[in-house]
């Protein structure tokens, strides 16, 4: 996931250091990634792992229903229920 300063820019506050929402779903992410940056130290490598796997489905979609889903649409259905689980295992191959 890259961190850049476009990211870095993207949570800067008027009012604050720095901001943990953009108010938009734009690069949300990275966007996290970045704010996360901020609390470990410069040559510490760390990895932010986004695992909300959450859509919207404007209409019935295969196995999805219409609205929020919680699952992903990119994972097999017993994998996109357990995120979590699907994420060690492909950490740790």
């Amino acid at each position: 996931m890259p961190l850049n300063d476009d990211y870095r820019d993207m949570i800067k506050s008027s009012i604050a250091d720095i901001i943990n929402s953009t108010g938009s779903r734009s690069a949300g992410a990275c966007t996290a990634a970045s704010f996360l940056s901020y609390f470990v130290p410069k040559k510490t490598p760390f990895m932010h792992i986004d695992i909300g796997g959450a859509f919207y489905a404007p209409k019935l979609m295969g196995i999805y229903e219409k609205g929020m889903s919680g699952t992903s649409p990119s994972c097999p259905q017993s994998a996109a229920l357990r995120p979590m689980a699907l994420t060690v295992r492909a950490v740790s191959n």
